[in-house]
């Protein structure tokens, strides 16, 4: 089972990229702002982009704090 579940989500993106050359759209969501329900009820797919790495002084300047640390995890 859990290869099955990290195939999966290293796949995701790749999943995602399939569903938008369908000519769906993808939503991009990062925490819990935007209920990925709520994107589905509209038509389209959500997407988690998960934070990964450490923070850098780039996202820290630009983001500052206004943002959860998750967000200035993510990287594109």
């Amino acid at each position: 089972m859990t290869t099955q579940l990290e195939t999966a989500a290293h796949g995701a993106r790749s999943a995602a990229a399939a569903i938008a050359s369908s000519g769906r759209a993808v939503v991009g969501i990062v925490g819990r702002d935007v209920p990925a329900l709520l994107v589905a009820a509209a038509g389209g797919h959500p997407f988690r982009i998960a934070p990964e790495g450490a923070p850098s002084d780039e996202t820290d300047h630009f983001l500052g704090r206004v943002v959860d640390r998750a967000t200035t995890l993510v990287q594109a």
